[in-house]
């Protein structure tokens, strides 16, 4: 998986993608672009936590509130799932702007965001 971040007039070590100056009802956005080469149910674990659902070779944005989140992702169809898991990752959310955060759903080598094998119990919740 690869994670991309678009900053609004927040300047920052990461790569700025884009400086737009910020609007008041602007708020922090993640996008799931699913290149997997199969659909995927992804929940989101952090401040704002949410599932959805992404068909391949399309993409999903919702809006979330600052603070440090996780993914967990069900690839594939009933009876033959496979389960992944990202590294925590952090949204800004700040009077000086906010992060729009675009993270690629396929494998990578050398990409910049880690992942590791999961189940189905981590991804529903469980430990």
């Amino acid at each position: 998986m690869m994670i991309n971040r678009r900053l609004f007039t927040r300047l920052s070590l990461i790569t700025v993608l884009a400086a737009v100056p910020l609007l008041a009802q602007e708020r922090p956005t993640i996008t799931f672009d699913n290149r997997s080469g199969e659909d995927a149910l992804v929940r989101l674990v952090g401040p704002s936590s949410d599932t959805v659902s992404v068909a391949d070779s399309s993409s999903r944005t919702i809006e979330a509130r600052g603070g440090t989140y996780r993914i967990f992702v069900r690839y594939g169809q009933p009876g033959k799932y496979r389960y992944t898991k990202g590294n925590s990752f952090t949204v800004y959310e700040g009077a000086d702007g906010v992060d729009q955060v675009s993270i690629t759903l396929h494998k990578v080598v050398g990409g910049n965001y880690g992942t590791a094998p999961s189940n189905e119990a981590e991804f529903n919740g469980s430990k």
